[in-house]
């Protein structure tokens, strides 16, 4: 099979490029032929159809000239369009699949595949669909305003990076794609939690959706059974992650924290630990180095208050054999198992969440070990990328099925 996938990076930017890679790294490894359009950028890894990769915007950082023909851009790129098409019919694809198209690339992906009868899937990593703005956020606070396609809350709350000309662009985006049916010519939607299916289903059949967890080889993960007695945060320094209520909280438990990431709230984190020699933020971390905070811990802390769909930060500690206790919102309850692989707790509730480390803290020896294998062996199975594979399969076939 020949797969032509469309997002708009093309290197490991986030956990959508993550999913990106493995998924063409499976493809590969099984036989099938491969490509990519994404939009430049300095960071990309190397792509025969490079020379066709569109042009990257930064609408925030730009002058009002440039703005305007950005916001053009952003809610529909005839570059895209033009480029897109090109690369179709110089690989010639039997199926297309999209992930993160939006602001660099647009929908006219949807559009030049459309319009040469190549089936498409689209993988939703974020609420784009049913969200101008993607996080269903309003200034840290959960907001569903837009889900039923009143995306002029956007506008209003001017919700987007608190930006009411930003969040204006995202409005007429959205108000674009839904209008012009943008989205009508997607064979199948993979949801990568039965969460994000419940929102999208607001606006899509649930006959044009799947299932699918995103694949994660953790067979490679080095497990440690045992900790050096800290518990650990990684990710984005940022509201919506929780990390301020995570510092207060072990501000008051007094159990060691190591919190590993950067990001908007960096300088506030610090603020808000000084004086606490039990917290210890250790700046943004990668590779061998971030390994071992995860070998050495003895659970890692998911505080998230927003709906997040599948962050890899509560399946990769399972792969190192590390317990994870994390809020009960989005999808994060359906990529763990309460008692079994680590604890949930009420997003928003710290007391709750000081009751679960705690319970956690005060686990034996043996029942802690067991714990942690308990973990390491449902992850493993429930994540295997040959899993991802069988059902990426099943799902292009039936788009190719239906085309």
């Amino acid at each position: 099979m020949r797969i032509l996938y469309a997002n708009k990076y093309y290197y490991l930017k986030g956990g959508s490029e993550r999913v990106l890679f493995t998924e063409i790294e499976l493809m590969k490894s099984r036989g099938h032929t491969t490509a990519i359009f994404a939009s430049h950028h300095p960071r990309n890894e190397p792509s025969e159809f490079s020379d066709f990769f569109a042009e990257e915007e930064n609408y925030f950082n730009a002058n009002l000239a440039h703005k305007a023909k950005a916001t053009v851009k952003i809610v529909y790129s005839l570059e895209t369009l033009q480029k897109f098409g090109e690369v179709i019919d110089a690989f010639k694809p039997d199926l297309i699949h999209a992930h993160n198209i939006y602001t660099q690339l647009s929908t006219a992906v949807l559009d030049a595949a459309a319009k040469r009868r190549i089936p498409v899937v689209l993988t939703a990593h974020d609420y784009k669909l049913v969200c101008p703005s993607c996080m269903m956020l309003d200034r840290g606070k959960i907001c569903e305003k837009c889900i039923d396609g009143r995306y002029i809350h956007c506008f209003l709350t001017g919700c987007h990076k608190e930006s009411r000309v930003a969040s204006a662009v995202y409005t007429v985006e959205s108000y674009f794609n839904a209008w012009f049916k943008k989205y009508d010519s997607v064979k199948k939607f993979i949801c990568p939690s039965d969460f994000i299916k419940s929102k999208l289903a607001h606006r899509f059949p649930e006959s044009r959706m799947t299932i699918l967890a995103n694949p994660v080889d953790l067979s490679s993960y080095d497990p440690a059974f045992e900790d050096d007695g800290y518990y650990l945060f990684t990710g984005r320094l940022s509201k919506e992650k929780g990390v301020l209520t995570l510092i207060q909280t072990f501000k008051e438990l007094g159990l060691p924290l190591k919190i590993a990431g950067t990001g908007p709230l960096e300088a506030e984190c610090r603020g808000m630990a000084a004086g606490s020699s039990n917290i210890e933020l250790v700046g943004y971390r990668t590779g061998k180095d971030l390994e071992a905070l995860f070998q050495g811990a003895r659970a890692c802390v998911v505080p998230s208050e927003w709906y997040e769909n599948a962050p890899l930060a509560v399946i990769e500690p399972l792969g190192y054999a590390k317990p994870v206790i994390a809020a009960r919102i989005g999808g994060i309850p359906e990529l763990m198992r309460d008692g079994e692989s680590g604890y949930l707790f009420n997003a928003f509730d710290p007391e709750d969440l000081k009751g679960k480390v705690r319970q956690l803290h005060g686990l034996s020896t043996g029942d802690y070990a067991a714990l942690c294998r308990k973990a390491r062996e449902w992850a493993l199975a429930q994540f295997s990328p040959q899993r991802h594979y069988e059902g990426l399969m099943s799902i292009y076939q039936e788009a190719l099925s239906k085309n």
